[in-house]
C-alpha cells in the first residue's frame, strides 16, 4: 500500500487546545520565576505541578500546588460564572489528595486565550458541595473574576507557604 493518507494517526483539536492551556500556564509560572513541570504520566488526577522559589534570593521553597487542566473552544458562561464539566471521582480525588498540597483545577478558554482556575478544597468548602459517588458529574461554577494572570501565580504561591505554616 504505496497511500497511507487518511490512515495515520491525527492531531485533533483537542490534543492541540490541550498544548495550548499548558503553554499558557507555564508562561504565566515562569514570569513569576517559578516552575510548571508535566506530569510524567497522564490521567492519573493532575496534569501539572508548580514549584515555587522565593522572589528575593532565587532559593527553592518548601510546598507546591498541584493543578489539573481542562481546556475548550466552547466556554460555557453565566453572568457571575464559567462552567466547567468534571467527573465527580476526579474532584472526590482532587478534594481529598494530599491535604498538605492546594489543588487547583484552571480552566483554559482558548478562544480568548485566558484561564480561569479554581481552589478544589476552598470551593468544595465553602459551596458545600456534596461529592456524591453516584453522581458521574458535576458542573464546577469558576467565578469569572478568578482569572489566571501572573498575579495569580503569587497567590498560588501563598497558598502553598500558608497551607505549610497551618501544617506545623
Amino acid at each position: 500500500m504505496d497511500n497511507w493518507q487518511g490512515l495515520r494517526k491525527r492531531r485533533t483539536r483537542e490534543h492541540v487546545i490541550e498544548e495550548m492551556s499548558a503553554n499558557f500556564l507555564e508562561r504565566k509560572v515562569l514570569q513569576r520565576g517559578h516552575l510548571l513541570v508535566r506530569a510524567p504520566q497522564r490521567e492519573y488526577g493532575w496534569d501539572a505541578t508548580m514549584f515555587h522559589f522565593s522572589p528575593e534570593s532565587g532559593e527553592i521553597e518548601n510546598g507546591e500546588v498541584r493543578i489539573q487542566l481542562k481546556s475548550t473552544d466552547r466556554l460555557v458562561t453565566s453572568k457571575q460564572f464559567v462552567s466547567c464539566r468534571v467527573q465527580t471521582k476526579d474532584l472526590h480525588y482532587w478534594y481529598w489528595e494530599d491535604q498538605q498540597l492546594p489543588f487547583v483545577l484552571v480552566l483554559y478558554d482558548a478562544g480568548k486565550h485566558r484561564g480561569y482556575w479554581v481552589h478544589i478544597r476552598q470551593h468544595v468548602d465553602d459551596n458545600g458541595l456534596m461529592i456524591d459517588p453516584e453522581q458521574q458529574t458535576i458542573d464546577l461554577k469558576i467565578p469569572q473574576t478568578n482569572l489566571v494572570t501572573v498575579k495569580t501565580i503569587d497567590l498560588f504561591r501563598r497558598m502553598s507557604l500558608n497551607r505549610l505554616k497551618r501544617d506545623e
